[in-house]
């Protein structure tokens, strides 16, 4: 299994995205977190389920949350 590694700019969002959502309600940003981890969870069960969205780069979405994983599983 490969590691899974955040681009820096892709951590900061997402940090920057938790932050934003504890502002506004206690415990949101904890469980945007786990949204993320969830998604994060799925890939590596099964990267090739989730569609390309531009070249070799592919998207699985969050649930709940607008936001998606972006990654490559070459």
């Amino acid at each position: 299994m490969k590691p899974v590694v955040f681009q820096e700019d892709a951590e900061t969002e997402m940090l920057e995205a938790a932050a934003y959502y504890e502002a506004q309600q206690s415990d949101l940003g904890r469980r945007f977190l786990a949204a993320v981890q969830d998604a994060i969870n799925r890939i590596v069960l099964n990267p090739s389920l989730y569609p390309v969205v531009v070249f070799d780069v592919q998207r699985c979405l969050t649930k709940i949350f607008p936001f998606g994983v972006l990654y490559k599983s070459k």
